[in-house]
């Protein structure tokens, strides 16, 4: 600033041209564009390589949007180049224009860029268009009976994100674990045994011959036992451990050195085979919905489609959305093992015959794949703006870079001019250097 120590006129010299930025390396970039997986509408998280880029967002295959065939995968390819001329932090930014407007769907008209998929597990005839969902997620359906297709019956796994990649296969796998039971009736124990869980009982009770049921644990702490019910409400039907076989209860009965009276917790393992040849494993999954103990992992949280956990809204590629009626361990794994839907049911032979008492586990498992996945519609200006909204925590497009700090100060440079410029060109990528 000019020391003016007189009157006078004075001159002064005013640059027009914007001040540099300090504090950001070039080594810093952010992309906005298509890809074949990943999220959409979250704050977007630093990349350090190419692959965690393809980890998070899948690899460089051709992108097919509706009506113009393959296209190729230019941000993968700006990605790439990046990080092989020596870049070091990359922020990306997915956009996905579905197949319709989200107007058709229910939704207002204003509202056309992509929000992601309803909590509901209940479908109307509006979310496909052909053989293909509208909002790009591809799903398999499992229901427990043949005319619950799509209801309060049915479980529902989903790909968390929208794209052809989400194609993949989901092989789910119910597994019986060692017989916990101990002793003889009047003492027997279950070491182990945590409330919720969810059990395989075989073998004896009440001194009749039982081949074998899924049954869910529950404490009952004014008989200090456990008693074991096959639905979600407790009738007084349900089998019992230690009560008098002259009691009102039904007793779980053995005597002493009876192998074949068999108690088993049941755990779930999920499998993902991604279609970029990739393998997620999830192990000891408690079916139950209701928590069974700290640290429990059950199939709701585990899987659910809007995670507390910034991490697994990422990285885990499937939601598992289970109907209103599914509110037990026993009522998923029943339906898993044998509910119509996606995929052949599983072979419940061994069970029936009960030709696995003395494994210390036994498995049997489910292959599910998903489909109706798509690339949707090439993306348009409206994508590559995008929106953030604190009320729904949703963010997309330029408005969730504007998110991230770092981002902030290279979308300073960024002028409109140069914005509509790039839109010509289709908008293929944007990447801010």
């Amino acid at each position: 600033m000019p020391d003016y120590s007189a009157p006078g006129v004075y001159v002064e010299v005013t640059p027009f041209r914007s001040r540099s930025i300090e504090g950001v390396s070039t080594s810093t970039a952010g992309f906005i564009g298509p890809t074949r997986y990943g999220p959409v509408n979250i704050v977007p998280e630093v990349i350090t390589s190419l692959t965690e880029f393809e980890r998070i967002y899948g690899n460089g295959q051709r992108l097919e949007f509706e009506g113009r065939g393959q296209t190729n995968n230019y941000l993968w390819h700006a990605t790439r180049a990046f990080f092989n001329e020596g870049g070091k932090r990359l922020y990306v930014g997915r956009i996905f224009r579905p197949l319709a407007d989200l107007s058709a769907w229910g939704t207002p008209e204003q509202e056309t860029i992509y929000q992601g998929p309803s909590e509901s597990i209940r479908e109307d005839n509006a979310s496909k268009v052909g053989e293909l969902y509208i909002d790009g997620h591809s799903r398999a359906w499992i229901n427990a009976d043949a005319a619950g297709q799509e209801n309060i019956k049915s479980i529902l796994i989903r790909s968390r994100f929208p794209g052809a990649a989400g194609n993949i296969v989901v092989r789910i796998t119910i597994k019986l674990h060692e017989n916990l039971l101990a002793g003889e009736t009047g003492t027997l124990t279950a070491a182990g045994l945590r409330d919720h869980d969810t059990v395989w009982i075989s073998g004896t009770a009440a001194g009749s011959e039982v081949g074998g049921r899924f049954y869910r644990a529950l404490f009952d702490s004014q008989e200090e036992t456990w008693l074991f019910a096959e639905n979600a409400i407790v009738s007084g039907d349900e089998l019992r451990l230690n009560v008098p076989v002259s009691s009102n209860f039904k007793p779980l009965y053995r005597t002493a050195g009876d192998n074949n009276c068999q108690l088993r917790v049941v755990t779930m393992t999920v499998s993902v085979a991604s279609a970029d040849g990739g393998t997620y494993v999830w192990d000891g999954i408690a079916p139950d919905p209701n928590p069974s103990g700290d640290g429990v992992r059950t199939l709701r949280d585990s899987f659910a489609q809007n995670p507390n956990n910034s991490t697994k809204a990422r990285v885990v590629p499937i939601a598992i959305l289970l109907g209103e009626d599914m509110v037990t361990g026993v009522g998923v794994v029943k339906t898993i093992i044998t509910g119509f839907g996606s995929g052949p049911k599983a072979d419940t032979d061994d069970f029936d015959g009960c030709n696995w008492l003395n494994d210390d586990v036994f498995s049997i498992e489910r292959l599910l794949e998903l489909s109706g996945g798509n690339d949707g519609q090439l993306p348009g200006a409206l994508e590559y703006v995008g929106r953030a909204s604190e009320q729904d925590h949703l963010a997309s497009g330029l408005a969730a870079l504007e998110l991230v700090e770092v981002c902030r100060l290279l979308l300073r440079r960024v002028r409109r001019p140069t914005i509509r410029t790039t839109r010509n060109l289709r908008m293929r990528s944007l990447a801010l250097r």
